[in-house]
């Protein structure tokens, strides 16, 4: 029987050489949520960050709102999850904008790693070197993300 269903989304656009806009919405039976945020590619600098609760299910929640701008200026990188949780989380905070930012900021990561590769020449580079070292370069940046990346 099924009982509730929620669903998340994410996309991106790279909207100017070095800047990617991320959005994410979160949709169930009582909530819509939409938040977006902007990131400077060569930093992975959080650079805006809005929202929007279209519905939630106490008009207190929508008090959390504001915790959003919050993210401007962290970076995405190790120690972003810690730091964001404790900018827009806990009993001032919202756990679906939690959720939401953590999506946004892996999607935005996987952009950049992804927007590094389009560059013939730096794909050229990445795709001439071995597993092994190909790990090692972007491992600094998801040390600890996925058994591929595991300290070892």
């Amino acid at each position: 029987m099924n009982v509730y269903e929620r669903n998340i989304n994410a996309s991106i656009d790279i909207t100017a050489e070095d800047y990617l806009v991320t959005r994410a919405s979160l949709l169930d039976l009582d909530h819509n949520i939409r938040l977006q945020m902007m990131v400077k590619i060569s930093t992975r600098e959080i650079i805006t960050a809005t929202g929007e609760m279209v519905k939630t299910p106490f008009g207190e929640c929508k008090t959390a709102l504001p915790t959003i701008e919050k993210l401007v200026g962290l970076k995405i990188e190790r120690g972003f999850a810690k730091k964001m949780r404790e900018a827009v989380g806990g009993s001032g905070g919202c756990a679906h904008i939690v959720e939401l930012a953590l999506t946004m900021a892996s999607l935005s990561s996987n952009s950049i790693l992804l927007e590094a590769a389009r560059d013939p020449e730096k794909r050229k580079l990445f795709s001439e070197k071995s597993e092994e070292e190909r790990k090692d370069e972007i491992g600094s940046f998801l040390k600890n993300s996925c058994i591929v990346f595991k300290e070892k």
